[in-house]
């Protein structure tokens, strides 16, 4: 008896088992089977029954194995089954979620709309106002002719009235017309079309750009307004003069209301001229876009060139500003020889004393080229001259290109130029301040600093003596052929000065000259000569009092050199190299001191001494700053000043006193030696012009010597 085992689907490893030990049975069962055949049959019939049983077993095995590969796909399909059917529940309840913040959006907004409607249905229609409704938040009204909205709950508070456009309880929303109940019928006698438009006839698009130009903005666009070429190809003279003129007459001189400037304006190019640029009159501002990017040639053919400005007369309220400025440009005279009579910046006040000053000022101005001079002002009072770059023409036969770099001339007492941050190259004189009489430069004089002047025979050039100006000059470079400094003033003070001396000239040199004048310091300066000339002088003077001090003089024959007439001056602190007398007495120079604090290295001579006793040579010396109250009242005075004890075994020689305080200069300062003891000082103070001291507290500097 064959038995087969139960099986079920899909089948386990146990179950396969137990499928192959069934056929292992089968097997058995029928060789048995067919042992007990053949013994019962027999013969070649029991052969052919027993291969057929067999074929039957090899079906039935291979039925068996096509069966597990099927139980194997079924097996594999529902584990892909299941893990879409996880899949498809993470999906499900993403779903939900989105779809629940979906609501919850839309519940929000509908929310924001309800509020918004009931925004808008409190707007409303205007109504005219009532001063018993309560009127909600944007309610609107209509109050005097104009609209307003509610800014909060209100009951009887006004609207604001014109010109005030909001209170605490409403806004203006509508402006009320010029007639109160609209907008105007017509324009310029015009009555709108249909669609409300009014067409106004001009003469021309230029016309009508003029117009806008002179009415709307200070400013005048030299290419816009007028035509001119930026390329240079074409002459833009006329068109340049044309858009300057327009400028002047933007505010009229009589105008006092304005205080500003209108501006020429030339965009960045290259600008053709055959003639200069004149105007005048209203504060005026001319301006490119930078030195090297807007530039204005005179060629060959230039029979004039530059840019000249005149003022006019004006009433005393006038000018706020800088009547006239200029800057980010480039003049360029390119002419191969000196144009005659050519200025490259020209500005001529018509100033009196008494009247607001009037001034230029430049900035980022560069003047090169074959103009005579680079700039001149003329009565330009508070004048500023700062980040300017002027050059002339020089060749190597010595002849320079310019006769000033720049010049300020004066005949009514105006003052306060400065000149900063500039370079000159290439001019007779660098810098010149003239006037018309002795008297013309005044007030608070002239500034030069930080700037850089070579190429030139004088660098600063101060022509005249005038009581109580002042001359600066402050760390500058100076490089020239006779004079660094000249100057004939009350007032110079050197301070930082580097000059050198350059080679094309065999005259004498000078690094500063001071021709007459008092109240000089020359301090914290080099003088460079040559080694090989002897012309050459650091400082010299014929003046009246003043302190060289701490000075470096290189390769000169002279450091400092006394004149006659040159007294009260106080030396000290100085170095010298390669030089052949340090400081030098001439006759006639009196009361001058040569301090005992000095350093050298080949020196021929420490001291030319041609006065004997006149001036002083220091074994000894007491400084300090003191203060004295003085009674006034008298053009002269005595002032006595304590000596600590065991400064002097005697009284001293000399003294010198410089004031460095109050509230006007004095003048002069007369060391009275008969006086004077080992443990006191007398001094006559005096004014240099003969009026009366004023009464007052003063601060000195004191120096005394043994």
């Amino acid at each position: 008896m064959v038995q087969l085992y139960n099986v079920d689907s899909p089948i386990n490893r146990e179950q396969r088992n137990n499928i192959n030990n069934t056929f292992s049975d089968i097997q058995n069962r029928l060789s048995q089977l067919r042992f007990q055949i053949s013994i019962l049959a027999g013969g070649a019939d029991l052969e052919d029954i027993i291969n057929r049983i067999e074929e039957t077993i090899t079906n039935a095995n291979n039925t068996t194995a096509n069966t597990q590969q099927v139980l194997d796909n079924i097996t594999a399909a529902l584990g892909q089954l299941q893990m879409a059917l996880n899949n498809n529940d993470v999906a499900i309840q993403n779903a939900e979620s989105v779809t629940a913040d979906a609501r919850t959006e839309i519940t929000n907004l509908q929310t924001e709309i309800n509020n918004l409607q009931n925004r808008i249905g409190q707007v409303g229609n205007a109504r005219t106002y009532d001063n018993a409704t309560t009127y909600q938040l944007n309610n609107v009204v209509e109050y005097n002719g104009s609209s307003y909205m509610a800014i909060q709950e209100t009951t009887g508070n006004l609207p604001p009235t014109l010109p005030l456009k909001r209170n605490d309880y409403w806004q203006l929303l509508a402006q009320r017309g010029v007639d109160g109940a609209g907008s105007v019928s017509s324009v310029n006698s015009q009555s709108p079309d249909i669609n409300g438009n009014v067409l106004l006839d001009v003469v021309s698009n230029q016309d009508f750009q003029n117009h806008l130009d002179s009415t709307v903005t200070n400013i005048v666009n030299v290419v816009t307004a007028f035509g001119a070429d930026p390329t240079g190809a074409a002459d833009s003279t006329t068109a340049i003069q044309n858009a300057a003129n327009l400028a002047v007459q933007r505010f009229p001189i009589t105008d006092t209301s304005f205080y500003g400037n209108a501006v020429l304006y030339f965009p960045a190019g290259v600008y053709r001229l055959t003639e200069k640029i004149t105007m005048g009159g209203s504060p005026l501002t001319i301006k490119g876009e930078g030195q090297g990017v807007t530039t204005l040639i005179w060629d060959d053919s230039a029979t004039s060139a530059g840019i000249e400005w005149t003022g006019v007369a004006r009433t005393q309220d006038f000018y706020r500003y800088s009547p006239l400025t200029v800057k980010d440009l480039t003049l360029f005279a390119t002419s191969g020889t000196t144009i005659v009579g050519s200025v490259g910046l020209s500005a001529s006040f018509s100033f009196q004393p008494g009247e607001v000053v009037p001034s230029l000022y430049t900035d980022r101005l560069h003047i090169r080229g074959a103009f005579e001079k680079g700039i001149y002002v003329s009565e330009g009072s508070n004048s500023r001259i700062n980040n300017t770059l002027i050059e002339g023409v020089f060749s190597p036969d010595g002849n320079y290109g310019m006769t000033e770099g720049i010049h300020f001339f004066t005949e009514n007492s105006a003052s306060d130029f400065i000149v900063s941050n500039s370079s000159i190259y290439s001019a007779k004189d660098g810098v010149r301040f003239s006037g018309g009489s002795d008297t013309s430069l005044g007030g608070e004089g002239a500034t030069i600093l930080g700037c850089h002047i070579v190429a030139v025979q004088r660098g600063v050039v101060y022509d005249h003596v005038v009581e109580e100006s002042l001359l600066q000059v402050l760390n500058t470079h100076i490089a020239c052929t006779r004079k660094a400094v000249y100057a004939r003033i009350n007032g110079l003070l050197v301070d930082g000065l580097n000059c050198l001396r350059r080679t094309e000239e065999l005259v004498t040199w000078y690094g500063v000259d001071i021709s007459g004048g008092r109240d000089h310091k020359v301090v914290n300066s080099t003088f460079s000569g040559l080694a090989e000339r002897s012309e050459t002088i650091a400082i010299r003077t014929n003046g009246n009092g003043g302190i060289f001090e701490n000075n470096d003089f290189w390769s000169v024959n002279i450091g400092v050199e006394m004149l006659s007439g040159a007294n009260r001056y106080y030396v000290d602190g100085n170095s010298a190299i390669n030089v052949n007398i340090l400081i030098a007495f001439r006759a006639g120079s009196e009361r001058n001191t040569l301090g005992d604090r000095y350093s050298f290295s080949n020196v021929t001579s420490k001291l030319l001494n041609e006065t004997g006793e006149a001036n002083t040579i220091v074994y000894k010396q007491y400084s300090n700053s003191v203060i004295v109250t003085l009674n006034g009242g008298s053009v002269s005075e005595v002032a006595n000043f304590t000596i600590p004890s065991g400064i002097f075994e005697n009284k001293p020689r000399s003294g010198f006193l410089m004031v460095s305080g109050g509230s006007q200069l004095l003048g002069y300062y007369d060391f009275d030696s008969a006086a004077s003891t080992a443990n006191s000082a007398s001094f006559l103070i005096s004014k240099s012009n003969g009026t009366n001291i004023g009464s007052g507290t003063y601060r000195f500097s004191l120096a005394l010597f043994e």
